[in-house]
């Protein structure tokens, strides 16, 4: 599959969160803008020099509970080699969808047929 196919096909998965349920809506919204909260405060915070250690004892003990989560379901998954990448699909995956959001708002796809 091609790059500008696999945009495609996430900006077309996108556009059906209007047929989810509204708690599965609020539970996504949640957790996107959670992540974005994070990482605003986490920069934040480094750039005061606030409570450095706290805030990457914080930090790591984040990182280390996703990695835990995640390698499980790779586990089971059996899927071994994502696990390398694991801290950068993380930011990769909200600002990508983030600005695919944005997107399908102002660029509509074509009906289908």
């Amino acid at each position: 599959m091609k790059w500008q196919e696999w945009i495609f096909k996430k900006r077309r998965h996108l556009t059906t969160g209007r047929k989810y349920r509204f708690k599965h809506k609020i539970v996504l919204a949640a957790y996107l803008s959670s992540q974005f909260i994070w990482f605003a405060a986490l920069f934040a915070l480094l750039a005061m020099d606030f409570m450095t250690e706290a805030v990457l004892a914080l930090t790591a003990l984040k990182v280390l509970s996703h990695l835990l989560v995640s390698k499980l379901c790779m586990i089971r998954l059996r899927e071994k080699k994502l696990l390398l990448f694991f801290p950068f699909i993380e930011l990769f995956s909200m600002l990508f969808n983030t600005i695919l959001f944005f997107i399908n708002i102002f660029v509509k796809q074509p009906k289908w047929k």
